[in-house]
Protein backbone atom coordinates (compact mmCIF):
# COMPACT_ATOMS: atom_id res chain seq x y z
CA UNK A 1 0.00 0.00 0.00
CA UNK A 2 0.96 3.47 -0.49
CA UNK A 3 1.37 6.20 1.60
CA UNK A 4 -0.81 9.72 1.16
CA UNK A 5 2.62 11.37 0.65
CA UNK A 6 4.49 11.45 -2.52
CA UNK A 7 7.42 12.85 -1.42
CA UNK A 8 10.37 11.65 1.45
CA UNK A 9 11.85 14.55 1.89
CA UNK A 10 15.22 14.90 4.20
CA UNK A 11 14.01 16.98 7.39
CA UNK A 12 17.51 19.89 7.96
CA UNK A 13 19.12 19.17 11.41
CA UNK A 14 18.40 21.95 13.91
CA UNK A 15 22.00 22.50 14.26
CA UNK A 16 22.60 23.29 10.70
CA UNK A 17 19.21 25.57 10.77
CA UNK A 18 20.73 27.30 14.06
CA UNK A 19 23.98 27.53 12.10
CA UNK A 20 22.62 29.03 8.99
CA UNK A 21 20.84 31.72 11.63
CA UNK A 22 23.85 32.64 12.99
CA UNK A 23 25.72 32.79 9.85
CA UNK A 24 23.86 35.01 8.53
CA UNK A 25 23.27 37.54 11.70
CA UNK A 26 27.26 37.62 11.81
CA UNK A 27 27.43 38.54 7.91
CA UNK A 28 24.62 41.29 8.24
CA UNK A 29 26.13 42.85 11.00
CA UNK A 30 29.48 43.12 9.24
CA UNK A 31 28.70 43.87 6.37
CA UNK A 32 25.95 46.40 7.18
CA UNK A 33 28.70 48.27 9.47
CA UNK A 34 31.19 47.69 5.76
CA UNK A 35 28.92 49.34 3.57
CA UNK A 36 28.02 52.30 6.37
CA UNK A 37 31.24 53.27 6.17
CA UNK A 38 32.65 52.70 2.63
CA UNK A 39 30.33 52.08 -0.37
CA UNK A 40 31.99 48.54 -0.90
CA UNK A 41 30.31 46.86 -3.96
CA UNK A 42 31.46 42.71 -2.62
CA UNK A 43 29.53 44.19 1.25
CA UNK A 44 26.29 45.16 -0.77
CA UNK A 45 25.94 41.63 -2.74
CA UNK A 46 27.45 40.04 0.84
CA UNK A 47 24.57 41.90 2.60
CA UNK A 48 21.89 41.77 0.09
CA UNK A 49 22.25 37.65 -0.27
CA UNK A 50 21.98 37.43 3.84
CA UNK A 51 18.83 39.45 3.76
CA UNK A 52 17.28 37.53 0.80
CA UNK A 53 18.29 34.59 2.75
CA UNK A 54 16.61 36.16 5.58
CA UNK A 55 13.19 36.81 5.07
CA UNK A 56 13.04 33.38 3.15
CA UNK A 57 13.50 31.46 6.51
CA UNK A 58 11.97 34.14 8.50
CA UNK A 59 8.82 33.98 6.28
CA UNK A 60 9.23 30.57 4.86
CA UNK A 61 8.10 31.35 1.75
CA UNK A 62 9.44 29.98 -1.80
CA UNK A 63 12.72 31.12 -3.18
CA UNK A 64 10.91 33.11 -6.56
CA UNK A 65 8.38 35.11 -3.97
CA UNK A 66 11.31 36.66 -1.77
CA UNK A 67 14.00 37.47 -5.06
CA UNK A 68 11.59 38.81 -7.59
CA UNK A 69 10.33 41.64 -4.82
CA UNK A 70 9.84 44.67 -6.55
CA UNK A 71 11.55 48.63 -5.19
CA UNK A 72 7.89 50.03 -5.70
CA UNK A 73 6.19 46.89 -3.50
CA UNK A 74 8.30 47.46 -0.81
CA UNK A 75 7.93 51.26 -1.29
CA UNK A 76 4.28 50.48 -0.82
CA UNK A 77 4.48 48.36 2.44
CA UNK A 78 2.05 47.99 5.23
CA UNK A 79 3.70 49.71 8.14
CA UNK A 80 0.34 49.44 10.74
CA UNK A 81 0.68 45.39 10.75
CA UNK A 82 -2.21 45.38 13.37
CA UNK A 83 -4.83 42.52 12.14
CA UNK A 84 -8.21 43.13 11.71
CA UNK A 85 -9.73 44.79 15.41
CA UNK A 86 -11.59 41.41 15.74
CA UNK A 87 -8.52 39.31 15.75
CA UNK A 88 -6.41 42.16 17.15
CA UNK A 89 -8.55 41.87 20.55
CA UNK A 90 -7.95 38.33 21.06
CA UNK A 91 -4.01 39.11 20.50
CA UNK A 92 -2.13 39.23 24.14
CA UNK A 93 -1.04 42.65 24.23
CA UNK A 94 2.90 41.17 23.81
CA UNK A 95 1.51 39.76 20.48
CA UNK A 96 0.22 43.57 19.19
CA UNK A 97 3.44 44.98 20.55
CA UNK A 98 5.23 42.41 18.19
CA UNK A 99 2.53 43.08 15.29
CA UNK A 100 3.11 46.70 15.46
CA UNK A 101 7.32 46.53 15.24
CA UNK A 102 6.68 44.33 12.24
CA UNK A 103 6.08 45.80 8.22
CA UNK A 104 4.14 43.84 5.75
CA UNK A 105 4.93 43.60 1.94
CA UNK A 106 2.48 42.06 0.10
CA UNK A 107 4.18 40.31 -3.36
CA UNK A 108 2.86 38.69 -6.28
CA UNK A 109 3.41 34.73 -5.28
CA UNK A 110 2.46 31.29 -7.52
CA UNK A 111 -0.41 31.86 -9.66
CA UNK A 112 -0.65 35.48 -9.38
CA UNK A 113 -1.68 35.12 -5.47
CA UNK A 114 -0.98 37.89 -2.94
CA UNK A 115 1.61 36.74 -0.67
CA UNK A 116 2.67 38.60 2.37
CA UNK A 117 6.11 39.04 3.04
CA UNK A 118 6.96 39.93 7.32
CA UNK A 119 9.75 41.71 7.46
CA UNK A 120 11.52 42.48 11.02
CA UNK A 121 12.41 46.17 11.69
CA UNK A 122 16.25 45.03 11.26
CA UNK A 123 15.24 43.72 7.38
CA UNK A 124 13.98 46.95 7.19
CA UNK A 125 16.68 48.59 7.96
CA UNK A 126 19.03 46.60 5.74
CA UNK A 127 16.74 46.88 2.88
CA UNK A 128 16.79 50.57 2.78
CA UNK A 129 20.78 51.01 2.92
CA UNK A 130 20.79 48.76 -0.24
CA UNK A 131 18.66 50.36 -1.62
CA UNK A 132 19.95 53.89 -0.46
CA UNK A 133 23.44 52.21 -1.74
CA UNK A 134 22.02 50.84 -4.99
CA UNK A 135 23.82 53.00 -7.42
CA UNK A 136 26.82 53.83 -6.20
CA UNK A 137 27.60 49.99 -6.34
CA UNK A 138 26.73 49.85 -9.84
CA UNK A 139 23.29 48.54 -10.37
CA UNK A 140 21.02 49.29 -13.14
CA UNK A 141 18.53 52.43 -12.87
CA UNK A 142 16.90 50.18 -15.04
CA UNK A 143 16.32 47.05 -12.29
CA UNK A 144 13.27 47.18 -10.46
CA UNK A 145 13.98 44.91 -7.93
CA UNK A 146 14.72 44.90 -4.10
CA UNK A 147 17.51 42.03 -4.67
CA UNK A 148 19.15 42.95 -7.39
CA UNK A 149 22.35 41.90 -9.73
CA UNK A 150 24.97 44.17 -10.19
CA UNK A 151 25.15 45.39 -13.82
CA UNK A 152 21.92 43.23 -14.77
CA UNK A 153 18.57 44.00 -14.94
CA UNK A 154 17.32 40.36 -12.73
CA UNK A 155 17.19 39.79 -9.10
CA UNK A 156 19.83 37.51 -7.16
CA UNK A 157 18.44 33.61 -7.43
CA UNK A 158 17.58 32.92 -3.64
CA UNK A 159 18.65 29.12 -4.23
CA UNK A 160 21.90 30.22 -5.37
CA UNK A 161 22.54 32.25 -2.36
CA UNK A 162 21.09 29.93 0.02
CA UNK A 163 23.09 26.54 -1.34
CA UNK A 164 26.36 29.00 -0.99
CA UNK A 165 25.56 30.31 2.65
CA UNK A 166 24.59 27.01 3.98
CA UNK A 167 28.07 25.75 2.81
CA UNK A 168 29.80 29.10 4.11
CA UNK A 169 28.38 28.84 7.49
CA UNK A 170 29.62 24.96 7.61
CA UNK A 171 26.35 23.18 7.76
CA UNK A 172 26.80 19.64 8.25
CA UNK A 173 24.36 18.62 5.51
CA UNK A 174 23.68 21.63 2.97
CA UNK A 175 21.97 19.87 0.66
CA UNK A 176 19.33 19.88 3.37
CA UNK A 177 19.00 23.50 3.42
CA UNK A 178 17.33 23.96 0.42
CA UNK A 179 14.44 26.34 -0.39
CA UNK A 180 11.72 24.31 -1.05
CA UNK A 181 12.54 21.16 1.75
CA UNK A 182 12.73 24.23 4.12
CA UNK A 183 8.93 25.47 3.05
CA UNK A 184 7.97 22.05 2.47
CA UNK A 185 8.37 21.62 6.61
Amino acid sequence: MSSPCKHHWPIPLTGDIQRLNQYTADERKKCEADLESDTDEESWLTLAKVTLVSMILFNRRRAGQADRLLLSEYKKRNKDNLPVKDIADLLSEVKRVICLTMSRVEIRGKCGRIVPEILTPQMVAVVDLLNYKQQAVGICETNPYVFARPLATTPLRASECLHKLAVDCRAACPKNLTIDLYHEQ
